[in-house]
């Protein structure tokens, strides 16, 4: 699936045109001829599948040709683990946060050099000059050389995209780090948080600190600081919560340092101190108390903790250290008796776990196996 959109880009706003495709064939489609002017950028919608295929995977190749010159190419096929934080930068950031909408990018701002780019081309930004003529190729390319092509043409005119408001706030500048302080309150974006200098939206009330910016991803966390207060109802149980998108309140994972909560987010949103008093459950799924388990391979746990989290847990039997196998996806622990030879037939069961804000649960039990 393609839908085509130009876009230039203005300090920390967009604007944007979208571009009518007809299809020729099975392998080309045609866009609408542009007046353009001044400097572009092109973003697109797209997706593979293979064949009788539900699931809708990325494109393994994309290029973009101007006037039988590439200037833009982007190729996975390979992927360093430290890439992952740029991916955000590669999409419509903006339009992903407020309508979940994937555009892909097909140029770049100021990223370093990453393993899935081609950096001996241009950044993938188009310039168009009054009267001339452009012809553009989007070529995307699937691993077995599967080939789908856009093309248009683009006449240069003068600029006619308005200005958008640039997105009023405190500037924070990416090779340097900032930190906000209010009475009770701090905020500290470290060196490089963002590619680029960019502006966030700053507001602190009595109990909360609001941050916002709808058009950059974080590249590092922000820290946040929350003042404790020895006279405050807070307790370990207590943290820096995050009301992100107008969802259910998120607990961030705190620490309690020097008379401070701290915490860190890659999200930004609205920041207040909450708590977490009920600790997480446990369930068996294939044992209860007494049972004989002799021709059982493993013995199952569900852990579940629905605000904070869960960030540990550690199980015994017969007070040997077990090992548990966590499956984050269906909130169980399993453990298999292949890991240890008990010497004894009743095997005594003990399950800790301890949740984000440090509440803990312990489950005790028994069961049998022959030797």
């Amino acid at each position: 699936m393609y839908s085509l959109n130009s876009k230039k880009k203005f300090k920390n706003g967009t604007n944007k045109k979208k571009v009518n495709i007809k299809k020729i064939n099975d392998s080309i489609l045609i866009a609408d001829t542009l007046k353009l002017g001044g400097e572009y950028g092109l973003g697109i919608q797209m997706y593979d599948q293979q064949d009788s295929g539900y699931n809708k995977n990325g494109v393994y190749k994309t290029e973009v040709i101007l006037n039988n010159h590439k200037v833009f190419d982007i190729t996975f096929n390979e992927f360093s683990f430290k890439d992952k934080q740029y991916i955000n930068y590669l999409i419509d950031y903006k339009s992903f946060f407020e309508k979940k909408i994937k555009i892909n990018k097909l140029f770049i701002d100021k990223i370093p050099k990453i393993s899935f780019l081609d950096f001996k081309l241009k950044n993938g930004k188009l310039s168009f000059t009054k009267e001339l003529k452009y012809d553009i190729t989007i070529n995307l390319i699937d691993y077995k050389k599967n080939t789908k092509t856009i093309k248009f043409h683009v006449i240069g005119s003068n600029n006619n995209l308005k200005d958008v408001d640039s997105l009023y706030g405190q500037k924070i500048e990416f090779d340097s780090s900032k930190t906000f302080q209010f009475e009770n309150k701090a905020l500290i974006f470290s060196k490089n948080s963002y590619h680029e200098n960019v502006k966030v939206k700053i507001k602190n009330t009595r109990d909360t600190l609001i941050v916002e910016n709808k058009n950059f991803p974080l590249n590092k966390p922000v820290k946040i600081k929350f003042k404790y207060l020895e006279t405050d109802s807070l307790n370990s149980h207590s943290g820096i919560g995050l009301i992100y998108q107008k969802q259910k309140i998120r607990f961030l994972p705190s620490k309690i340092v020097d008379g401070e909560i701290v915490s860190s987010s890659f999200l930004l949103g609205k920041f207040l101190i909450t708590k977490d008093s009920i600790p997480p459950t446990i369930k068996p799924l294939n044992f209860f108390t007494g049972k004989w388990m002799s021709k059982n391979t493993f013995i199952k746990f569900t852990i579940e903790d629905d605000f904070s989290g869960i960030k540990k847990y550690e199980g015994r039997i017969n007070n040997k250290w077990i090992l548990l196998e966590y499956e984050p996806k269906n909130k169980t622990l399993i453990y298999n008796f292949n890991d240890i030879k008990f010497n004894e037939t009743r095997l005594n069961i003990e399950l800790n776990v301890i949740d984000n804000a440090n509440n803990i649960s312990t489950y005790k039990s028994y069961i049998f196996r022959k030797l």
